[in-house]
Parts: structure tokens; C-alpha cells; sequence
């Protein structure tokens, strides 16, 4: 906002100099077919791209190469509700995936990102996660992304970073869908040695080197100027035991705090609780499972009964599905209402 009231006082308190004086700026919007600017050399109207025009008056507080910070919102985006602003990280990821906007050199439309028909996208299970990331907790949304995208960054690596600050996934069977890590009621389907291919089956737990006891979250602060901040949560007993091993999870999507506090927890508690894993074949008859969904296994080898595992990852070979499965854990769902602590405390003990 433009702000040309600031007073700047002398050491005596006497009003001095006001530094803004004789400034002028113009604000564009990023609009297909936006104006020049009066003080842009050439013909450069800069279409689809916010910007801001700006006159500074050089004096004792103004000079060089001026710092200009801006707090803005993301381009509109389809949504169900219409055409708008949406920082939820879901139809960013749809917007990415499907979105165009106008090229007025071209006289065309221009793929946003991958530029897939909408037709190859599940709606129901956009619409589903969109729907959980918007429900509220302590008044806030669940979960929301505001990221700042690298145009020399592969499309595919910014959908993971808008990934990562909800813990989803896409899978793309015949249709591209996403997922979202949250807790469950019950397993959707037993699976034991009958439907295993013989042979197929191996467990592991994870190394010590793997599980963390200290994770530090980069994220972004409004409260800092909008500024990477990082912030530690880690198992004092665990540390106190082991030493310290720990891990720096880039998740600078995120800008609320909250948030922050619960994707550190969320995050440090699969690393504690998630210890077992497993890979095995299954047969055409279990050909309905997908990515994300809970099952209940059953093997004699680890002494397994109906033990909850989350599908990682599913691959078609020869009639048969190879899954790769990680431990599910009511656990890591604990710190859904978290906060984060105050100014000047870095830490979280987290209780497991």
C-alpha cells in the first residue's frame, strides 16, 4: 500500500526530511493485456507478469540500488467455486497441471505447466483433498501454499514442493489422482499368504542412521518479513541417548506457523514410529489397490497379524502388482493441533 505520510525524526525528535517524498509508483497486474509503463524503456508492457513501476527521489535516506518488497497474491486459478485467488495447495497442483493463460504475441492459449487435459485428472479426488486441507484448525485452514515459482525449475519439481507442505502424492492409472497422508478408521482389505506370490515377500525395519531425533523445518515467515526461518523439533530422551541425528526438510511453502508446527511434528514422528517396511507381489485380484490406500497384513516370517501398512508404491509387471509398503502409525497424526513455540525458544520436545 502507498504509504507517503512516514515521518522520519533528527536525533532532537524534530521533524526531518520525509524519505518518500516526490515518490510516485504504478502497480500492474499481470494482466494478458496490461498497458506500458510510463517509465519502462521501449515498448515492454511485460504481459502476464505483476510488476511495479517506481520513481524514488535520491536523498540522504534513499540512494543506490533500493530494496522493493511486495506482498502479493498468486495468479487466479480454477477452481470449483470459480475462477479466483486460491492458496490451497491442492488447486495449485491442478492449476499447474492442467491451467493456460492468453499469450497476446502468440495469439494463443499457453500451458501454465504440463498442460494435460482436464480430462486425464480424477476431479472426485482433487476435490476431496482440497475439501481436508481447507478444514480448519484453531480457525486457520489445514493446509496452505505460498510459493514462489522458479520459471528455470522443472514443472514436475514444483508440483513436489506444493506436494510436500500437505503430505500428498499423485498416482496416474487411468486417470491422474491425489492423495493425502491422514489417519484412517479402518484397513481396506487383508492381505495375507494366500494372496502373496510365493516368494515375493521381504521386510526390513529402518536403520538408526534413518531415524531422526531431531528435524529442522525451513519455512517462511510473515511475522519475520516474510524471511526463511528455521525451526528444530526433536525427542530430547532420543538425543540424550544417541546423540543427535538429524535432517533439514525445505518446506518453503509454507507460511503460517501453525503449519509449521505441525508438518515439524508430523514429520519427526513418522521417523519415530514408522520403523517397519515391506515389499511383495500381489495377483490381478488385488489389481484395486492404489497408492495411500491401508491394508492389513499377515505373514508368519515377521510374525505379523493384520499389522496396518500404507501402500508407497505400486508396479504392474507380468499380470502381477508389486507393492512397497510402510508401517501406518495412529502416532504420527498426534500433533494435528501443535503450535509453535514462542519467540526465542528453537525447540520442540515432542513426547513418543
Amino acid at each position: 500500500e502507498e504509504d507517503k505520510r512516514r515521518v522520519v525524526r533528527a536525533s532532537n525528535g524534530e521533524p526531518t526530511q520525509n524519505p518518500l517524498e516526490k515518490m510516485s509508483f504504478d502497480k500492474h497486474y499481470g494482466t494478458p493485456n496490461q498497458s506500458k509503463d510510463s517509465r519502462a524503456l521501449g515498448d515492454l508492457s511485460y504481459p502476464n507478469i505483476a510488476y511495479v513501476g517506481l520513481h524514488l527521489k535520491a536523498n540522504q535516506y534513499v540512494s543506490g540500488s533500493p530494496t522493493i518488497s511486495t506482498i502479493v497474491e498468486g495468479r487466479k486459478i480454477w477452481t470449483p467455486s470459480g475462477v479466483r485467488y486460491s492458496n490451497n495447495p491442492i488447486w495449485e497442483i491442478y492449476d499447474l497441471l492442467t491451467g493456460t493463460y492468453w499469450n497476446p504475441k502468440k495469439n494463443r492459449s499457453e500451458p501454465v505447466g504440463l498442460g494435460l487435459p482436464v480430462e486425464c485428472i480424477d476431479l472426485d479426488s482433487f476435490m476431496d483433498a482440497a475439501q481436508y486441507c481447507d478444514e480448519l484448525i484453531n480457525g486457520k485452514p489445514r493446509y496452505t501454499c505460498n510459493l514462489v515459482l522458479d520459471t528455470q525449475k522443472e514443472c514436475i519439481d514444483h508440483i513436489q514442493d506444493i506436494l510436500s507442505t500437505c503430505s500428498g502424492w499423485l498416482t496416474a492409472r487411468d486417470k491422474i489422482a491425489i492423495g493425502l497422508d491422514r489417519p484412517v478408521s479402518a484397513a481396506c482389505k487383508n492381505i495375507g499368504l494366500d494372496d502373496i506370490v510365493a516368494g515375493s515377500f521381504s521386510w526390513w525395519q529402518a536403520s538408526s542412521d534413518e531415524l531422526f531425533n531431531r528435524i529442522i523445518i525451513d519455512w517462511i515467515d510473515p511475522e519475520n518479513h516474510w524471511e526463511q526461518t528455521s525451526t528444530i523439533f526433536e525427542v530430547d530422551s532420543e538425543i540424550t541417548a544417541r546423540g543427535v541425528v538429524d535432517k533439514t526438510i525445505s518446506l518453503l511453502g509454507i507460511s503460517d506457523a501453525a503449519q509449521a508446527a505441525r508438518m515439524g511434528s508430523y514429520i519427526l514422528a513418522c521417523t519415530q514410529h514408522i520403523k517397519n517396511h515391506c515389499q511383495f507381489s500381489l495377483s490381478l485380484k488385488n489389481s484395486d489397490l492404489e497408492v495411500g490406500d491401508v491394508i492389513a497384513i499377515s505373514h508368519d516370517v515377521p510374525g505379523w497379524n493384520k499389522k496396518w501398512f500404507r501402500i508407497c508404491s505400486i508396479t504392474e509387471e507380468d499380470d502381477t502388482f508389486h507393492l512397497i509398503c510402510s508401517e501406518y502409525s495412529d502416532n504420527v497424526y498426534d500433533g494435528a493441533s501443535m503450535t509453535m513455540p514462542e519467540k526465542g525458544a528453537y525447540t520442540v520436545p515432542v513426547q513418543v
